[in-house]
């Protein structure tokens, strides 16, 4: 079994730590744990949409993963714009399992279209039936805000 954690906040901040005693409770238990900070992947926004970014690596990652947890702050009320960020570009029709299902059965009885494998950005856009396995998902909300000036 392996376990996939997603660091979103600050290196070594709350989320971060808490994060970390998740992946160290289910190391004890034998699962392989792996973390990965959203602040050391590069991600494509609009203004550099011609560069290619990590979020096809990422994708492998969770695909390849059989749990996942993400750790986060919140920021008024919300996740982080990075996290939106990524989910955005590494997730949509081709990690969902009614559009996959139907692919794959398209392509088993040889109905496939004439499909491109890999958008501009290096992202995989053929049916991957990784996205048809069962996984766990754990999400760890950090929130909190500062005190009034001068309060005790």
């Amino acid at each position: 079994m392996r376990l996939l954690g997603l660091a979103c906040g600050q290196q070594e901040g709350s989320a971060e730590v808490l994060l970390k005693a998740a992946l160290t409770a289910a190391a004890r238990e034998g699962t392989a744990v792996e973390m990965v900070r959203l602040t050391d992947l590069s991600l494509v926004t609009a203004a550099t949409a011609d560069a290619r970014d990590d979020a096809a690596w990422f994708c492998d990652q969770l695909l390849d993963a059989d749990g996942v947890i993400v750790s986060s702050p919140t920021y008024t009320r919300s996740a982080p714009g990075a996290l939106k960020l990524l989910i955005d570009r590494a997730f949509g029709p081709r990690t969902d399992v009614v559009f996959v299902r139907e692919a794959l059965a398209r392509r088993e009885h040889g109905r496939a279209e004439q499909e491109e494998t890999r958008s501009p950005l290096g992202l995989d856009t053929a049916p991957d039936p990784r996205v048809l396995k069962p996984r766990v998902a754990g999400f760890i909300a950090v929130g909190g805000c500062p005190s009034p000036t001068g309060a005790r």
